[in-house]
């Protein structure tokens, strides 16, 4: 991080066993602008880890975890990187700088709702991942709803229109 922070502010990011460390550095100069040091502080990750925390609320079934730049998984503050070489499609893409989402299958056939966001500053992946049919769940029951109460307003319509014509 010293060189880097010398020319200019930089993130670095080391790996104290399996566990990431961010590191910002920055030049300080002298009014004339001449290199007089580097000021270097370390981020706490425990912040960045609880968005996988936050996570496990949106469902029974999410997945919340990073992909570090070497394709291993960074799920826990404490364990690090568990090295599964995910090389997947939302991977690939989202490692050019877009923004993914949509239906995915995986290797268990099943299928997840997911998103998958480069964070440019560390060269991670953000992965949130529901199942799909979890995800689509809230819909199913207004689609049932629906279908019911169209239903009873045909079997309304048609009793009344029966009723009326009764009379003519």
């Amino acid at each position: 991080y010293f060189r880097k922070g010398s020319l200019k502010t930089s993130i670095t990011i080391t790996y104290n066993g399996a566990v990431p460390t961010i590191t910002v550095s920055t030049p300080l100069q002298t009014s004339e602008g001449a290199f007089l040091v580097v000021l270097a502080g370390k981020i706490s990750n425990a912040k960045l880890f609880r968005l996988l925390e936050e996570g496990k609320n949106l469902g029974k079934t999410s997945n919340v975890y990073f992909v570090s730049p070497s394709n291993s998984i960074l799920s826990e503050y404490d364990t690090g990187a568990k090295v599964l070489n995910i090389k997947n499609e939302e991977i690939i893409e989202a490692l050019n700088k877009k923004v993914i989402t949509g239906s995915f299958l995986r290797k268990n056939k099943k299928r997840v709702v997911g998103t998958y966001r480069l964070l440019p500053e560390t060269g991670w992946i953000l992965c949130c991942e529901l199942d799909e049919s979890e995800a689509f769940l809230p819909l199913n029951k207004l689609r049932n709803q629906a279908i019911t109460f169209g239903v009873i307003f045909f079997f309304l319509i048609a009793a009344a229109a029966y009723y009326i014509s009764l009379n003519i």
